[in-house]
């Protein structure tokens, strides 16, 4: 007998399976359309399928993170560790089939903020992301559209 934990639990392991199954691959901005550009982002299967390996190395900000699922809290989790020293951890709030929002506080060199990153699937092979980072009430935004390169 499943318990409301087990299949909070069920529906998070079958969102990374699916958000994994999706991204990996190297993935760079839709104006750019090569992986030797200034940006690339490399997503990979790690550890049997339990976690992605996300790698944004070329960024002008380089970071590395990993998504899994959270067992403490049944919530798919993507941690990000920047160059700066800095780290966090945001959580799956909505998963659909066209659009995936993850939200949580980080803690940047400026303090604690927020972050929403926003991913929509435009086509396959394509994404949309926004991310929102809010401080003492101030919203930076940034918008990029991207496509697999491999």
């Amino acid at each position: 007998m499943f318990s409301p934990q087990c299949w909070a639990e069920i529906d998070s392991q079958n969102a990374l399976t699916r958000i994994g199954d999706f991204m990996v691959g190297t993935w760079v901005p839709a104006d750019q359309q090569d992986e030797n550009g200034p940006r690339k982002h490399v997503y990979a299967w790690a550890l049997d399928r339990k976690f992605v390996r996300t790698n944004g190395e070329l960024d002008p900000a380089p970071w590395h993170g990993y998504m899994g699922v959270d067992l403490k809290y049944n919530q798919v989790g993507w941690w990000g560790f920047f160059a700066d020293g800095t780290s966090g951890v945001i959580y799956l709030t909505k998963f659909t089939e066209k659009e995936w929002i993850f939200e949580g506080d980080d803690f940047g060199p400026n303090g604690k903020f927020r972050r929403k990153v926003t991913v929509k699937i435009p086509a396959d092979g394509k994404i949309s992301s926004t991310i929102e980072d809010t401080l003492d009430g101030e919203t930076t935004v940034v918008q990029q559209d991207w496509v697999r390169y491999r």
